[in-house]
This record gives C-alpha cells, structure tokens and sequence, in this order.
C-alpha cells in the first residue's frame, strides 16, 4: 500500500480567515452561568480574537465578550495553550464596529 501526504510549511497565522490586529485592552469576558471577569485581549479580527486569561476555559465551550463600547459578543473557545485562550465569534464583526473597539480601547 502506499500513502501520499504533504506537509505544509505555512504558518497558522496564514491560515485565518481575517487579519488581526494587536492589541493590548482590557474586556469583559463571561461564561454561562457565571460573573463577568476581566480578561486582556492580545489580538482581535471580525472573526475572532485571542486573550490572556487564567480561567479553566473548556474548548468548544461558550463566552460572552464585552468590549468597550459594544453590547457583548458570544464567542466559541476554540483553542488554549497555556494562559493564552483563542476564540472565534459566533456572528464575525463587522468592520467598522472592529475598528470604533480598537479605537475606543486607545482612547481608555
């Protein structure tokens, strides 16, 4: 039997489906059930974003995120590695709410 494979030497950044911007700002982050907590956000898109947090967050599971100046965001965890938490919105952003939430986190 033979197998065929490729291995593929592009980076998981080239593999999103928006850019991110980096960001250092503080939002509110709340699970089912639970109070909101503050959480820093290290990069953000219309799909997604990626923050610190030392909450045990369960892949796959539901958050709502609150940005400043934005009605809260419900977000899926979609990865963890260590600290550092990546999630995906359920609905993306558009993108000028992406860019008025950057601005109003400079602006804070």
């Amino acid at each position: 039997m033979r197998l065929a494979a490729e291995i593929s030497t592009s980076g998981f950044h080239e593999l999103r489906k928006a850019e991110r911007s980096e960001v250092s700002m503080g939002a509110g982050l709340r699970r089912p059930g639970a109070k909101k907590v503050r959480v820093d956000l290290l990069d953000i898109s219309t799909d997604g974003f990626r923050m610190e947090s030392f909450d045990t967050l369960p892949i796959e599971s539901h958050v709502w995120l609150t940005l400043p100046g934005l009605e809260a965001q419900c977000a899926r965890v979609a990865w963890r590695r260590g600290d550092e938490v990546g999630c995906e919105f359920a609905a993306p952003l558009h993108p000028a709410v992406l860019e008025r939430a950057i601005a109003a986190a400079r602006i804070n």
